[in-house]
């Protein structure tokens, strides 16, 4: 879809996904997943946010950002 509305209007630079590697994917098909997003994320000169649970992943990004909740509160962590 991002790559037709960019044909319809201008560049679109970010991409945010939430979960989709966290279910109906074994740990195989996670990884080449990631290796996939992050090979477009790459030839596009695009920001790529993902969102998971998957505990394998976190190894394969630069950047890590940890949400948790402490007395009702987000707290925001980096690796």
């Amino acid at each position: 879809f991002r790559d037709i509305r960019q044909k319809m209007s201008s560049p679109i630079n970010l991409c945010i996904m939430d979960e989709i590697l966290d279910t109906s994917l074994d740990t195989n098909s996670v990884l080449d997943a990631v290796a996939l997003l992050k090979m477009k994320a790459r030839e596009d000169n695009m920001s790529l946010f993902l969102i998971s649970h998957r505990s394998e992943t976190i190894d394969m990004f630069e950047k890590v950002m940890y949400i948790s909740t402490e007395n009702d509160f987000s707290k925001i962590t980096f690796n």
